[in-house]
């Protein structure tokens, strides 16, 4: 039988405690009578960090770029932290500052500037294009 390997013993020996993968983390909350999943994934020393709205909103880290996944049908914003370092969190995300939103989003009214939690109240609501005009609608 063959050997399973981990990241520890993959390619080259051990990887540094840093560097090892960590568990990703979804949890779903309630914002403003929808449901919202916010997503943590753990990538070394930082985290890609989303909320995806029950509407087709996400709302993300600068890591996300929202004009690709405007092609899929998604209405997306990302922000930058209203302090230092990186965006860790749901709270880091709503505290934000809306740097970039796509077509879609801002049909739903998010603009650059805006907090992260005015975003995801737009984000939230499902106004703009309609099904039928997405890809694969």
């Amino acid at each position: 039988m063959g050997t399973t390997r981990t990241p520890d013993t993959a390619i080259g020996g051990s990887t540094s405690a840093a560097m090892r993968p960590q568990s990703a983390a979804t949890t779903s909350t309630p914002w403003l009578g929808r449901r919202v999943s916010v997503d943590v994934v753990p990538l070394g020393p930082a985290s890609l960090v989303l909320a995806r709205t029950d509407a087709g909103g996400v709302l993300a880290c600068g890591a996300v770029d929202p004009v690709p996944l405007g092609r899929f049908g998604l209405a997306v914003a990302r922000v930058r932290p209203t302090g230092g370092g990186s965006v860790a969190s749901f709270d880091d995300l709503l505290r934000g500052t809306v740097t970039e939103a796509n077509d879609l989003a801002r049909e739903r009214g998010v603009t650059p500037g805006m907090t992260g939690d005015v975003a995801l109240t737009h984000l939230s609501n499902a106004c703009g294009r309609d099904a039928a005009h997405r890809p694969g609608g």
